[in-house]
């Protein structure tokens, strides 16, 4: 099983164990790559130094700061509710780095990306692997 960032709106913000295989889009690249095209090879989703909790002698990383993410106008109009699960790279600063939507809310009134803003301000102590410090994917 590999442990996923799961916003819950207006509810608890935590780290939810799913199991599944990886997949899907890049829907937003890190900050240092915001402006410019990523090259299909350069997937951040496949770099050879990305671990997960299935390599053996990582620990996951751990949560410093978490923020929840408010409703948009448009939600509360429409009423809107549940969760949006994303899945996200901790870099070795404890940083958040790409961030791809697992099971989209709503992507009209703005739920999905309210959360992807408030993610990106997460902060956690980096996982690591045989006593050192690497990328892992939640």
């Amino acid at each position: 099983m590999r442990p996923r960032c799961v916003l819950v709106l207006l509810t608890v913000i935590g780290i939810l164990a799913e199991s599944g295989a990886v997949g899907g889009p890049l829907l937003h690249a890190p900050a240092h790559q915001a402006g410019r095209q990523v090259a299909p090879e350069a997937n951040p989703w496949r770099a050879p130094d990305l671990y997960d909790d299935q390599t053996e002698g990582v620990t996951n990383p751990t949560v410093l700061r978490e923020l929840k993410p408010s409703y948009t106008s448009g939600a509360l109009r429409t009423r809107i509710e549940g969760l949006v699960l994303l899945e996200c790279i901790v870099e070795l600063d404890g940083t958040v780095g790409a961030i791809r939507v697992r099971h989209s809310l709503d992507s009209v009134n703005g739920l999905d990306d309210e959360s992807i803003r408030v993610l990106r301000q997460w902060r956690f102590a980096p996982g690591t692997k045989d006593g050192k410090s690497v990328r892992s994917r939640l």
